[in-house]
């Protein structure tokens, strides 16, 4: 009940006794599932690992819609194709079945999306050094989730570098953070 195939069963496990699933093992996942076990009072372990999924899922949603309208520029226009965007995201049969059983996919999309909100947010908004030390931030707690987040978070840094490497390779950088 509430518990399917894949690497459900082993993330539940491990969320349960704080234990470490196959390797990687997923440390954040982990710890947000022991999180959500022993917060949520109600609903079989399974049920309450899987809201971590879910969970994930509305917030990578969310910050889809957040970046796709900054990227547009806001108005009435830019978030119905927000709206738009992040509807077609949220209901693709892949995506819907990560976010609403206990994988690390859902975890990763979520930090995804808050890194394509991050790289919108530098470039649209005056380039921060702030908005690249929490991009950075988040790409940490990506590698402790799942490795693939690289694909995504490499070319981004390689690009941010090439395109301002004067002001990310600064003093005041490295103090910030």
């Amino acid at each position: 009940k509430g518990l399917e195939g894949g690497d459900s069963g082993d993330l539940v496990a491990s969320s349960c006794s704080l234990g470490v699933a196959h390797p990687p093992g997923y440390p954040l996942f982990t710890l947000l599932g022991a999180v959500f076990l022993r917060m949520l009072p109600f609903g079989s372990p399974a049920m309450r690992v899987n809201m971590v999924s879910v969970c994930c899922g509305a917030v990578a949603s969310f910050f889809h819609f957040l970046a796709i309208s900054r990227w547009l520029g806001g108005g009435v226009s830019g978030r119905v194709g927000a709206a738009f965007g992040t509807l077609t995201y949220a209901f693709m049969p892949q995506v819907w079945v990560y976010n609403t059983h206990a994988e690390v996919f859902s975890l990763n999309s979520a930090l995804v999306a808050v890194l394509l909100y991050l790289l919108v947010s530098y470039f649209k908004g005056g380039r921060e050094v702030s908005t690249a030390a929490c991009g950075a931030f988040v790409i940490g707690l990506g590698l402790s989730n799942q490795h693939t987040i690289l694909l995504y978070a490499l070319p981004a840094c390689l690009y941010l570098l090439y395109r301002d490497r004067a002001v990310l390779i600064s003093y005041d950088f490295f103090r910030l953070a």
